[in-house]
């Protein structure tokens, strides 16, 4: 094995500190309105001395400067990286004193939520969802929450899905939030809720199979249902429903395929699967396509042609429950419903749901879905309603403005 001579490892050194401080500039860009101080001194530095420090490694002339570049890689060891965060409160140099915490609430359950909105578009859930994109708290703010109150925002509450949480800016996903909140508050994990996730999805696959790995005091659950489809979906599903009643074999391959990943990834750490349809007569049809779909996932991992609810279902490596669940046809279901009928009918209906975006005093990462779940638009909204829009390149560097954030 070579080694790498003295010169060369500083210049790897120096190399890899200016990635970070390029990163740390659109960071600091993005997330202005909630500096501090401290936080507004440091983006004042690497403002004022990135220019220079890309002039020196242009012109191949760092050791010109040593106190500068000194500097630069002192702030580039402070920046979050890794599956390990260190958080010091205490540390006048933490990276977490960049910010100004204290306009996070945590009065009510929404306040606690990390994020709102969901990656995934299911029609029969809350208010802020089917917009296929999704506003989550900053990585900062979002540990903020997690100190203060100590509970477990993994179980989705008001709808949201935090496997989807992702910061691109500290290019931080779930598995490293997981793992700090389980180091913080051993115990308190119970179930992790998670309507699964496309297969394009990379931050959310590498986190789950991240999180999968960890030993922690809960196990997941996967709602199983096809309200993820989007109208013309439905449509296709329904629309021989005066016929043989049939899901159209694609859509079963697709939900199949979808959740065969999703249960393969998950493993040991999946303990329920929850089918969601309604029983009642004039939806007969619904609960048989769900059934049907389910089975299409059994058929991707060569599972049993036959279960039963409340028994655990075993086969090779895998171990859960399996349970039903109704989704109501009234209330939040009700949308989902009407657009059930509208395709039963042969129509495509047109509902818009209640999209929001809750001012919270604090900036709020937008990620939002560009074509098919293979990229996605970031944004970043700022207090005062005005809006800084980023493209992150894949490996995080300063990038075009028309680049798209791969996910």
């Amino acid at each position: 094995m070579s080694i790498l001579p003295v010169k060369s490892i500083a210049q790897a050194r120096v190399q890899h500190a200016l990635g970070v401080m390029q990163r740390m500039a659109i960071m600091f860009k993005a997330l202005n309105q909630g500096l501090n101080g401290n936080g507004l001194e440091v983006r004042s530095f690497i403002d004022s001395q990135l220019p220079l420090v890309l002039t020196l490694m242009a012109n191949e002339s760092t050791a010109d400067n040593v106190v500068l570049l000194s500097r630069m890689i002192d702030l580039a060891d402070q920046m979050p990286q890794g599956d390990v965060l260190k958080v010091d409160k205490s540390d006048p140099k933490n990276w977490i004193n960049w910010f100004d915490l204290s306009k996070v609430k945590t009065e009510t359950e929404e306040d606690v939520s990390l994020a709102r909105g969901c990656n995934e578009p299911c029609h029969h859930c809350c208010k802020n969802v089917g917009k296929y994109g999704t506003d989550v708290d900053p990585l900062p703010y979002a540990i903020e929450k997690i100190l203060r109150e100590g509970i477990n925002p993994f179980i989705a509450i008001n709808g949201n899905d935090l496997l989807h949480w992702h910061d691109p800016f500290f290019n931080i996903s779930v598995d490293s939030l997981f793992n700090y909140f389980i180091d913080e508050f051993v115990g308190n994990h119970r179930f992790i809720l998670t309507r699964g996730w496309s297969e394009h999805d990379r931050h959310t696959q590498l986190a789950a199979e991240k999180i999968a790995e960890m030993s922690f005091n809960g196990v997941f659950l996967l709602s199983f249902h096809l309200a993820l489809s989007s109208p013309n979906t439905l449509m296709a599903m329904y629309k021989n429903i005066e016929g043989d009643h049939a899901i159209p074999d694609k859509i079963k391959e697709a939900y199949g395929k979808r959740n065969a990943n999703v249960i393969q990834t998950l493993g040991r750490a999946l303990g329920k699967i929850r089918l969601l349809y309604n029983e009642h007569e004039s939806m007969a049809y619904l609960k048989d396509a769900t059934i049907s779909a389910f089975q299409a996932t059994m058929d991707n991992l060569d599972g049993p042609a036959e279960y039963d609810f409340n028994i655990p279902l075993e086969f090779g490596a895998y171990r859960f429950f399996l349970h039903k669940s109704k989704i109501s046809s009234r209330g939040n279901g009700s949308p989902f419903f009407r657009k059930l009928e509208a395709a039963r009918q042969g129509e495509l209906l047109k509902i818009d749901l209640e999209q929001g975006n809750p001012s919270v005093g604090y900036p709020q990462i937008s990620i939002g879905r560009n074509g098919r779940n293979k990229s996605a638009k970031v944004s970043v909204s700022s207090v005062d309603d005005s809006s800084v829009i980023v493209y992150p390149t894949e490996n995080n560097e300063p990038s075009r403005m028309n680049e798209l954030y791969p996910l």
